[in-house]
């Protein structure tokens, strides 16, 4: 679907700029790049088109000297879009600093317009293999996270405390999702599309099917089922999730001693994912 929609707006967004009163005449020091859904291949009634326009930062600033916001609406053959306003210069600094969310972006976007070139090279860095350093890094991040959320159920579970253990939960499940795909080298998407992404990859695949079984058991309201902490069903579960990635990672050649003496390394695994860069 995202080919179709590719071609329209590459004939329509330099109409656009041509025509709007402010971002008239930006078209030479732009990119427009199509990204979101419709490049997931996924249009339906609740999609739209997503176009970010990057522009040096000076240009930017400009614009929204005259302009306020950097979100503007358009319709395209009676499918509704935007296009917003984005600095060049602050994309490649969260390229630089493991944006991991964006780079998912970057990684599967369309270039509409790039007449200086700036943004095919920034896909290019952005779909390159995630570097080694990089992957320990997040992933120690998430799996420490993942631990911390897992044991913060603890409680909840003894005192019957259901919001609070479905709070837990889902901190836990997003953090392990993206444990996994990290750790099969793939920079994991927005919170929304976690579950495709994981769906793809190897260690996501094994990690998503026990998040079904989590949806399963909170289908049969065993947020409320009584403790202890160590036969819950939920809790169960978490602890299948947590030995699928730890044997992933153990195949993969991560074998360190965080992965069970987690609460020792809180700082230094919030601090490692300071340090790399992409």
């Amino acid at each position: 679907m995202a080919p179709r929609w590719e071609d329209r707006l590459r004939q329509f967004v330099p109409a656009l700029l041509a025509e709007h009163p402010t971002l008239r005449g930006v078209a030479g020091d732009s990119a427009a790049v199509l990204h979101g859904s419709t490049t997931l291949g996924v249009e339906d009634a609740f999609s739209d088109l997503d176009v970010w326009l990057f522009l040096p930062e000076a240009r930017l600033a400009a614009l929204r000297a005259v302009e306020r916001g950097s979100f503007f609406a358009f319709t395209l053959a009676g499918k509704e879009g935007h296009l917003n306003l984005e600095s060049r210069e602050e994309c490649a600094r969260r390229l630089d600093a493991c944006d991991l969310p964006r780079i998912a972006e970057l990684r599967r976007c369309r270039l509409l317009t790039d007449p200086n070139g700036w943004a095919g090279a920034l896909v290019d860095r952005a779909r390159q293999e995630m570097r080694a350093p990089v992957r320990r890094a997040w992933f120690c991040y998430h799996y420490v996270e993942m631990r911390s959320e897992h044991r913060a159920c603890d409680n909840p579970i003894e005192r019957g405390d259901a919001v609070a253990l479905l709070l837990a939960t889902t901190r836990t499940l997003e953090h392990a999702m993206r444990a996994a795909l990290v750790l099969d080298g793939e920079p994991y998407p927005y919170s929304k599309w976690l579950a495709r992404a994981c769906a793809a990859t190897p260690t996501g695949r094994a990690v998503l099917c026990l998040v079904e079984d989590v949806l399963d058991l909170l289908a049969t309201d065993a947020l409320r089922a009584p403790g202890p902490e160590r036969q819950h069903p939920l809790s169960l579960k978490l602890r299948e999730i947590r030995r699928v990635l730890v044997e992933a990672a153990r195949a993969a050649g991560i074998d360190e001693p965080w992965l069970a003496q987690w609460w020792l390394f809180l700082d230094e695994a919030r601090q490692g994912i300071e340090g790399v860069r992409w």
